[in-house]
C-alpha cells in the first residue's frame, strides 16, 4: 500500500508541476510576448519570464479573453464530456463503473491551460 501511495503521490506532483509550467509559458508567450504586458513578479522569480521588451498593446488583452475560449471550446468537441467541471464526471464514471475515455485528460488539461493562462 506504501508504493501504491508513493506512485499516486508522484504522478499526482508531476502533473502538478506540468501544469504549473504549462500556465507559465501560457502567460509568457501570451501575456509578455504577445500583448507586451509585464506582469509584477516577486524579485527572483524568473521560471518562464521573457528577457525582451515587447511594445504595449492593450487590444490584444481585450481580445485574449475570447480568443482563449473559443479554442477552448473547440478543444471541447474532441470530447463532449469534458464540459463543466469534473466532478461530477469523476463521480459518475466511480458510482456507475462508467469508463472515461483516455483523451479526456489531456483535453481537459489543455482546455483549462488555454482558457486560464
Amino acid at each position: 500500500m506504501l508504493l501504491h501511495a508513493a506512485v499516486v503521490g508522484l504522478a499526482c506532483g508531476l502533473v502538478g508541476a506540468f501544469f504549473f509550467a504549462a500556465m507559465e509559458f501560457g502567460q509568457r508567450v501570451l501575456l509578455e510576448e504577445l500583448a507586451g504586458y509585464r506582469p509584477l513578479r516577486a524579485a527572483g522569480e524568473a521560471f518562464a519570464a521573457g528577457g525582451g521588451t515587447t511594445l504595449f498593446r492593450p487590444w490584444v488583452l481585450v481580445l485574449l479573453p475570447g480568443l482563449g475560449a473559443l479554442l477552448a471550446g473547440t478543444l471541447m468537441r474532441l470530447a463532449p464530456e469534458t464540459r463543466g467541471g469534473g466532478a461530477n464526471a469523476a463521480l459518475r464514471a466511480y458510482h456507475e463503473d462508467a469508463p472515461v475515455r483516455a483523451r479526456v485528460i489531456p483535453v481537459k488539461l489543455a482546455a483549462t491551460v488555454l482558457t486560464v493562462a
